[in-house]
């Protein structure tokens, strides 16, 4: 939950490091450690802001940083800060 109670929707999304074929799970692949997947995040960005227009749904998601967006430490938007991580313990 963010501050004052209200939820802060969001996804984690894991890959596997190993390749797949016909036979299942192959040897580790290094060269996902150098993948750039901004291009990922936008993109599911796009999507759900579609499909959130085509609720009529008053909300859109942005896929950069707060950073990114200009938003150093709440500086621009006191109540558009990014919250501490809390990890598995936060959760119990």
């Amino acid at each position: 939950m963010a501050e004052a109670g209200m939820l802060k929707p969001h996804a984690h999304v894991m890959l596997t490091m190993r390749s797949v074929d016909k036979n299942g799970f192959g040897p580790k692949v290094r060269d996902w450690n150098r993948t750039d997947v901004e291009h990922w995040r936008e993109s599911c960005a796009e999507m759900a802001n579609e499909r959130l227009a085509e609720l009529d749904i008053d909300a859109r998601i942005d896929h950069r940083s707060l950073e990114a967006q200009g938003n150093r430490a709440g500086a621009a938007d006191p109540d558009r800060r990014a919250c501490k991580a809390h990890g598995r313990s936060g959760h119990r």
